[in-house]
């Protein structure tokens, strides 16, 4: 049974319009969606998570005896879902100023061992306690991955996830992200190539030119 249902998810900016797309994902699978910069492959996840707004469409979320379309939810009802279901690891981590790693960690998850995700993630020890505003382009892509990732969501959204790293670093986070879904997270990942994923992942969304418009 899928995890999440989207249907007809469009996003219009004027003359300009991503969409419309829809696609079923299950538990612990990863779907792709692929597109080159422009076609719109971070808008459609921002719509997914609720950072934006759809024009039309919906996201029907299904986890246990909950389904509910997300574009139809309350703010604080977006917000409880998206703490009890949701995980979105973009392309930037909100570093606050002065904030660790740690810091950052335990504020996300209090509960959890975060040490055990970050050496999982080769990020190195003598970091996890320095501001993370002064971390590496790279070292940032994997923290915001493990942030993403501490409460082990049912579904996790990511954007361009190998896109700072280092070639060497990939299967380090190609065995973080397979742990994941062989543990039931369903993963959709937003690539420019299907070659840049995962093994067993299956394209559910093309967007191969720029949004229209």
């Amino acid at each position: 049974m899928a995890i999440l249902h989207a249907e007809g998810i469009e996003k219009r900016y004027g003359a300009r319009t991503v969409g419309p797309v829809s696609f079923m994902l299950a538990a612990g699978e990863t779907g792709l969606v692929l597109g080159g910069s422009g076609s719109g492959k971070s808008t459609l996840l921002d719509l997914i998570h609720g950072t934006r707004r759809a024009s039309a469409g919906a996201a029907v979320l299904h986890i246990g005896g909950w389904r509910r379309d997300l574009f139809n939810l309350s703010v604080p009802e977006l917000v409880a879902a998206r703490r009890a279901a949701i995980g979105y690891c973009t392309q930037f981590l909100p570093a606050i100023p002065g904030r660790t790693g740690l810091d950052l960690a335990r504020q996300v998850a209090p509960s959890v061992a975060a040490e055990a995700v970050f050496e999982r993630l080769a990020l190195p020890p003598r970091i996890w306690n320095l501001p993370a505003s002064s971390w590496s382009g790279g070292e940032k892509q994997r923290l915001n991955l493990a942030l993403a990732a501490l409460r082990r969501p049912p579904l996790l959204l990511l954007d361009e996830p190998f896109a700072a790293l280092d070639r060497a670093l990939h299967p380090v986070l190609r065995s973080f992200l397979t742990d994941l879904a062989e543990e039931g997270t369903a993963l959709l990942i937003a690539l420019h190539h299907a070659e840049d994923g995962l093994p067993a992942a299956r394209t559910l969304v093309s967007l191969n030119q720029p949004a229209k418009g």
